[in-house]
């Protein structure tokens, strides 16, 4: 169990198995500390697991850290290269930049020439950046052409800013960095943001995009960014990993947002155990600057409210109550006086009231029967409404009649479309999720395509 293990490993396992650990304690004395203890005498394997875990990460953080040794022998290597070659190309002489394509082509082919090349792992990023400032301190490159010569240098790893970039926003983007405070019909004066990017701005998203890219990310656990919303997974066969891999990249993260002075609310925190069956016991609690954070039975996430099981029945029911408080807005529109056409009726049904229940439907579509009956049910009710529908019409009869289709063919419908669409999306997160063939013996996403 303990091949390879080194004093730290040692002290490390104990601590997550809650022993009180003393300084003075040997390598020896470790082992008979955790082999005497109530966890190794009744659950071994998960002590032996967990024993794996912690030092494979040793070593996988002391592969990373010679890696990232040689990544910094080799850019000061280069970084020496490119001085000798400013030497002997005299950098003591200024470049006069003008506005033609020639000149800021042969500057940007003089920047690539001083600067070291792109590095494929974050870790060489800050070497880059320092040898171009040396590049542009060298070549007396103006502010006007730096954000130029930068974007041709990033080449294909900057094609996601660019998207959003060009000259206009660059040059205005100081004019919309002001605020101002009002209260009712009262403005203050104008200030100057000097800290975070406006709200509402074109280019807030990107820039907030570009300073949390380097959030970090361990081996054991996936970290998916929305915006300001971060969702942290985990997964293993043993509940107390989880608890382990968690605590490992929460450790991590709560350094980052302090050196970047970004605030964590843990109250605002949740946590979910997912698990295939009846979790009769949870994985031991998760702490984010020492404030518990309790295992919750739901969560909701980009408006998805996600239970213990991933039956989605709560996030249905949810759905259906907010289905019915928007038809009730809207009942006016559908009464028997009302002047509104039959078509204008429908028209409003589709476009406002029924895309509150399609939201997101190709991720929660597989639930249950009994689950979509419950939208199906709510949407005859409006349908009926809306057409004046008599007792004795039949609400199969109806849909054809107005060119609508059940809830569950609609969200099949958009499923089809959806998935076709991911195959293409250049994105890495979605491009890592799993193509299976849909199995009506396990509940998964894309058994709404069967």
């Amino acid at each position: 169990m303990f091949k390879g293990a080194k004093k730290e490993d040692l002290r490390r396992i104990a601590s997550e198995l809650e022993l009180c650990v003393s300084d003075k304690l040997t390598v020896l004395d470790l082992m008979d500390l955790i082999k005497i203890c109530d966890r190794y005498k009744n659950d071994l394997d998960s002590v032996h697991e967990l024993a794996n875990l912690i030092i494979e990460e040793r070593k996988y953080d002391e592969s990373q850290q010679l890696e990232l040794e040689k990544i910094r022998e080799k850019s000061k290597l280069d970084l020496e290269i490119a001085r000798i070659r400013a030497n002997d190309k005299d950098n003591n002489t200024e470049v006069n930049c003008n506005d033609s394509p020639f000149s800021v082509d042969s500057l940007i082919k003089s920047i690539r020439t001083l600067t070291v090349k792109i590095p494929d792992k974050p870790e060489g990023w800050s070497f880059f950046f320092l040898s171009l400032e040396r590049a542009f301190a060298a070549k007396s490159v103006t502010d006007k052409f730096k954000p130029e010569i930068l974007l041709n240098l990033l080449g294909e790893k900057a094609a996601n800013i660019i998207i959003y970039l060009n000259d206009e926003d660059l040059k205005n983007y100081d004019k919309i960095k002001n605020f101002a405070v009002r209260v009712n019909d009262a403005h203050s004066t104008t200030r100057n943001i000097k800290a975070g990017a406006p709200q509402g701005a074109l280019l807030s998203p990107t820039l907030f995009n570009i300073y949390i890219n380097d959030i970090p990310k361990t081996r054991h656990t996936t970290v998916c960014l929305f915006a300001d919303d971060t969702a942290i997974l985990a997964q293993s066969a043993n509940k107390n990993c989880v608890t382990h891999f968690l605590h490992r990249h929460l450790a991590e993260l709560e350094d980052w947002y302090k050196k970047w002075k970004i605030a964590i609310n843990p109250t605002k925190t949740e946590a979910v155990f997912f698990s295939t069956g009846k979790a009769t016991r949870k994985p031991p609690p998760i702490h984010i600057h020492n404030h518990p954070v309790p295992w919750s039975k739901t969560v909701k996430y980009l408006g998805v409210i996600l239970d213990e099981n991933l039956s989605f029945k709560h996030h249905i029911l949810h759905l259906r109550n907010k289905f019915r408080a928007l038809a009730s807005i809207y009942s006016p529109y559908f009464a028997r006086n009302s002047p509104l056409t039959l078509k204008n009726r429908v028209l409003i049904y589709t476009s406002i009231i029924r895309p509150v229940i399609l939201y997101a439907s190709p991720v929660w579509g597989h639930a249950a029967i009994s689950n979509i009956n419950l939208l199906e049910a709510s949407q005859n009710i409006v349908i009926r409404r809306l057409t004046n529908a008599r007792w004795f019409m039949r609400n199969a009869d109806i849909r054809p009649a107005l060119h609508l289709k059940t809830i569950r063919e609609t969200i099949k419908k958009l499923a089809i479309k959806f998935y076709e669409n991911i195959e293409t999306i250049d994105n890495r997160t979605l491009r890592k999720i799993e193509t299976y063939i849909p199995n009506p013996n396990f509940r998964r996403p894309r058994n709404i395509l069967i």
